[in-house]
């Protein structure tokens, strides 16, 4: 038994949590591989063909406008004057795309595929402004035409853009009102550190179902990924063991305020060629761990990094 890695990792649970939650956040320390594993597990279903995904990050300025719909400055197809036009956000224009997809395989007498939209960094935009009036649509009873809603720009036509020009939106699938189709999952990734989990309100959180992802319990899954397929000569479960035994120590340390949230991940590592292990510990490891301390005493702060070092490099007492 290997610390916690006989825990089973995200990868393989992905199908159990999916089965029983359309709207997932997945959260954990930095580095831990939630994006990465988020986006393989998406990526084979479109391989296999019974999946279709979309992603984006949000950032401090992403708003309402970026994610549903939002009035544009823009060109029309027979004029060269500019105008404001209602055009659909990401999320919205990924919507559409699904209904589409849906009628054409109910149609043709076609399985319908399940769609995933990825929200990295879900945390780093203002929610409230981001999901405005969808904060109805993310609860999965109103996931139905019949249980659609008027948007902000409800009382104007909708444009999309062809050639670089705005053209009517013709056949709006939308026209009576947004709602979010039964097959569209919503997947989103945040570090518990970058920014408290307080920007969600408990109304939105509530839509969400919370799946933690531990470093330590991904890290031989996203090693051997990450390393199988190369010419590396490593020990890939004994290099697993040494990072996982440094971020245990990095949990012992509750003087210096630290716990499980602060755990270096396996993607602090993904440059690693087998031999520049003292460059990724210099420039990569280090740093981050002495920023997690910063204004601590520096003494403790001294020995707490030496500890990791010596974890991560094998260097340890028997």
């Amino acid at each position: 038994n290997i610390g916690s890695m006989n825990e089973i990792p995200l990868k393989e649970k992905l199908d159990n949590i999916l089965k029983e939650s359309k709207q997932v956040i997945f959260n954990g320390a930095p580095g831990t591989g939630k994006t990465y594993t988020v986006r393989d597990y998406v990526e084979q279903k479109k391989k296999d063909g019974t999946g279709e995904y979309e992603f984006v990050q949000f950032h401090a300025s992403y708003d309402y406008s970026d994610f549903v719909e939002g009035l544009r400055p823009v060109q029309m197809e027979n004029s060269d004057n500019p105008t404001f036009v209602r055009l659909d956000g990401i999320f919205k224009r990924f919507c559409r795309k699904v209904v589409k997809n849906n009628q054409e395989c109910e149609s043709q007498g076609k399985p319908i595929k399940n769609h995933y939209f990825i929200i990295d960094e879900i945390n780093r935009a203002d929610l409230s402004n981001v999901f405005g009036e969808l904060m109805f649509a993310l609860e999965e009873t109103n996931r139905c035409s019949s249980n659609c809603f008027p948007t902000q720009y409800a009382n104007l036509n909708t444009y999309e853009m062809k050639n670089g020009r705005a053209v009517l939106l013709e056949n709006d699938c939308f026209k009576e009102g947004f709602y979010v189709p039964e097959n569209v999952y919503i997947l989103g990734t945040m570090n518990d550190i970058d920014r408290s989990v307080e920007a969600f309100d408990f109304a939105l959180r509530r839509r969400f179902r919370w799946v933690e992802v531990k470093a330590n319990d991904e890290m031989l899954y996203v090693f051997q990924s990450m390393f199988d397929h190369t010419e590396i000569l490593l020990d890939v479960e004994q290099f697993a063991q040494r990072v996982i035994q440094m971020n245990n120590v990095i949990s012992r340390q509750t003087k210096l305020g630290l716990n499980e949230a602060y755990h270096i991940g396996p993607a602090y590592f993904k440059t690693f060629n087998g031999e520049n292990l003292e460059v990724i510990w210099t420039e990569r490891v280090e740093p981050i761990l002495r920023e997690y301390c910063r204004g601590r005493d520096i003494s403790l702060v001294n020995e707490f990094v030496e500890e990791c070092r010596k974890e991560l490099f094998g260097e340890t007492e028997e």
